[in-house]
Formats: C-alpha cells, sequence, structure tokens
C-alpha cells in the first residue's frame, strides 16, 4: 500500500494517521500542541503527497511508462480532552486522489475512511523526571467508498476508501530538557485486516525521533513560535488479494525520510506547517518513487 508510506504517531495524531492513511501519510507529519497537551480543540488540514511508478509498456514490453498518482487529503478532526490524562479523537477526510497512465486519468474524490481514537498520558512529567509518555490506539472504519472491480483497472490505494477496519496502536516519549527544548521518540504499529473482497492492504511499522525547538513565547508561555525536525521510517508489508501465493511485492517497502515543520500558537489558535523529504527509499523493487510530502493544519482550542 504505497500511499501509506507511514502513519502519524503520537498523541492526538494516531486519528489524523489513520484518516490520512487513504491519502498518503508518513511517520511523525505532525507532533502535535506544544502548548495545549489536554485542551479540547477542532482542527482542519491539508496534505499532499505525489508518487511515480514505473510500468512495464504495453506495446514495448522492453520499456516502462511511469504513473503519477497524487494523493490530497482535506481532513477536519476533533479532540476531546476528558481530563489531563484521556482524550478522544475522531477525524473526517475528504480524498481527492488522482491516477495519470499515458492519456488516461482517473480521478477519485469522495469522503474517505473515519477513524476514531483515544490516548492516554500514562507518565506525567515531573520536576524530578521531565519527560511524558502516552499510548493511542485508533480503530479506522470502512465509510470510504471501495470497489474490487476499479481495484483492477487503477491501483487499489487509489481509492477513497480500503473497505476494511483497520487498527493502529502507537506511543511516543517525550522528553523536555527545558521549557524551550525537548526530544521526541515515536513508535506505532499498524493492522490491517481484509475487506470484503478479501483484499488485505499490508500491515505497517513506523518510528520516527525529532527535536522540538521553541524559538519565540510570550510572558505566560500560551503563545510561542516552535521549530521540529526529525528522522523517520518506515516499513510496508506487501498487499495481498486473498490468495497465499499472489502478494503484491510492488505494494511494500522501506522509507528513510526527513522532516522539518514550523508551528505558530497565539493564545486559543495553531497553525502548522510541515514537509518530509524521502532520503532513501526502496518501494517495490526500486520501481516507485516518493517525492516530499505537504501538510498544513490549523487548530483551534477551547
Amino acid at each position: 500500500m504505497k500511499k501509506v508510506i507511514a502513519l502519524t504517531v503520537g498523541l492526538g495524531l494516531s486519528v489524523g494517521s489513520m484518516a490520512c492513511d487513504v491519502c498518503g501519510c508518513r511517520p511523525g507529519m505532525l507532533s502535535g500542541d506544544p502548548l495545549y497537551f489536554s485542551r479540547t480543540s477542532i482542527g482542519l488540514s491539508f496534505q499532499q503527497n505525489v508518487f511515480h511508478s514505473k510500468h512495464l509498456s504495453l506495446f514495448n514490453p522492453s520499456e516502462y511508462e511511469v504513473s503519477r498518482e497524487v494523493f490530497r487529503t482535506l481532513a477536519l478532526s476533533g479532540k476531546y480532552s476528558i481530563d489531563d490524562r484521556w482524550s478522544l479523537y475522531a477525524a473526517l477526510p475528504m480524498a481527492l486522489n488522482t491516477y495519470e497512465l499515458s492519456d488516461n486519468k482517473s480521478v477519485q474524490t469522495a469522503i474517505g475512511d473515519v477513524a476514531l481514537s483515544s490516548a492516554y498520558i500514562w507518565k506525567v512529567a515531573t520536576d524530578e523526571s521531565p519527560w511524558v509518555a502516552d499510548v493511542s490506539l485508533t480503530v479506522k472504519l470502512p465509510t470510504g467508498p471501495w470497489s474490487n472491480d476499479q481495484a483492477t483497472s487503477i491501483p487499489a490505494n487509489m481509492l477513497p476508501g480500503t473497505g476494511s477496519t483497520d487498527f493502529l496502536l502507537g506511543s511516543r516519549f517525550t522528553y523536555r530538557h527545558s521549557p524551550a527544548f525537548a526530544t521526541r521518540l515515536a513508535i506505532a504499529y499498524r493492522m490491517n485486516t481484509s475487506n470484503g473482497d478479501s483484499y488485505h492492504f499490508g500491515n505497517q511499522v513506523n518510528a520516527e525521533a525529532s527535536e522540538l525547538i521553541r524559538l519565540w513565547s510570550s510572558a505566560s508561555e500560551m503563545s510561542g513560535f516552535w521549530f521540529e525536525g526529525g528522522y523517520g521510517f518506515a516499513y510496508d508489508a506487501p498487499d495481498s488479494d486473498g490468495t497465499s501465493i499472489n502478494m503484491k511485492e510492488e505494494t511494500s517497502g522501506t522509507f528513510h525520510m526527513a522532516k522539518a515543520g514550523l508551528i505558530f500558537q497565539w493564545n486559543e489558535y495553531s497553525l502548522a506547517a510541515y514537509t518530509q523529504i524521502p532520503l532513501a527509499q526502496n518501494f517495490g523493487g526500486g520501481l516507485v518513487e516518493a517525492s516530499a510530502t505537504a501538510f498544513v493544519q490549523f487548530q483551534v482550542y477551547f
């Protein structure tokens, strides 16, 4: 499932990851909430991923044709903080996917798969032990359209939905060196189930390490400007169409990525912009190449 290069992981983002996994997320696209870990919020985000894949030409088997796959997602998300430790999340994505090969073009636009999540902060920072740890569980529901007939004419991951119920277990560890500097480690495992047509998108493992640096803050520390940079890794297992001998190796591979982003928060408003750039990748035996990812999110806190 090459569009799912990776999932965002960590508090508040496992929902975003599962909601836009049908659009191509990568690890830790946003580590989120540097100031408001325990506040209720609503957000709107946009993400774009671009891939190029080589296919043997039907007219000249010794040559390749190159397809262009663009995954765009507009997602509405919400977070409800039950208390200082428990939070609930939901995300509703709109998929805007385009597949181009030779003179053929297919556009898929529809509501994608809804994601629901809960997160728990099991380790709270103290003066003696300045690190925070959380764990989250996300369920992605098959609300987006899936068609086995379409999946035979275009790549299955171009469809807005997967037709399956999938699960993501994630955890993040944040060590606060000072009020202005923190180190984050995150890991996530995604387990997919087979859909009604016995198609199984490959499971996935993601990991990330990043540094969060506060460049500016207000006197009350309720507003601030942050930079985050880091490294991410993802492994995507091959898809299967339901037969033990027909694993789709072209949908499997590994990615190593660099991430950089800025977060600006002004009282109850937050604006974040991120990009992730592939450092090394080996997907589909080298026949699939990913470009940089762009991600923008606006949030309002209550």
